[in-house]
């Protein structure tokens, strides 16, 4: 893998290692002020349906500052309080500003809703699910009922290419 690493001294690529793991009391966690991120129950329903399926002691992507403010992974932290875990590991970045925790805050956020999903390999990936994991349930990735038929174009196809899904279909 190749990484850039900076010629001027004092200056810090992107990736520094000022950062640590660190397995911290989920009451110590609490939202940063100002933050505009917020949870719909449903959202964190598909997060508890996703987090009872992790193995124990999963890294998730859980960003604190030094004051145990969230800065990403507020709906990880919902759902871990709903299913009354008691600890968890962060990932502890204590080094920014306020300012810029508030931006990072804010574009890792939002960055992290971007993509798509390759139908292809994805629907691959949900067959090895299903042949391997005793007790599979498409609702332990997170997708709401209904999404995953429309990233893979299974409601296209009960429809016929865009016809009335309701339709009844001809015999020939």
């Amino acid at each position: 893998m190749h990484r850039e690493q900076s010629d001027q001294a004092g200056e810090s690529p992107l990736g520094h290692n000022r950062i640590a793991i660190e397995h911290i009391a989920l009451s110590c966690l609490k939202r940063r002020k100002g933050d505009p991120r917020r949870y719909f129950d449903r959202d964190i329903e598909r997060a508890i349906e996703v987090f009872r399926r992790l193995p124990e002691g999963a890294v998730l992507p859980i960003i604190v500052n030094r004051a145990d403010e969230i800065l990403i992974g507020g709906l990880l932290v919902e759902a871990a309080k709903k299913l009354g875990i008691s600890r968890l590991n962060v990932i502890r970045q204590d080094w920014l500003s306020p300012i810029e925790e508030q931006q990072y805050s804010i574009a890792l956020n939002q960055l992290l809703t971007l993509g798509h999903w390759d139908a292809q390999e994805l629907e691959a990936s949900l067959r090895d699910f299903e042949a391997t994991i005793e007790d599979f349930s498409h609702a332990t990735l997170g997708f709401a009922n209904g999404e995953l038929d429309r990233i893979l174009g299974y409601a296209d196809a009960l429809k016929g290419g865009g016809g009335d899904a309701d339709a009844v279909p001809t015999v020939d």
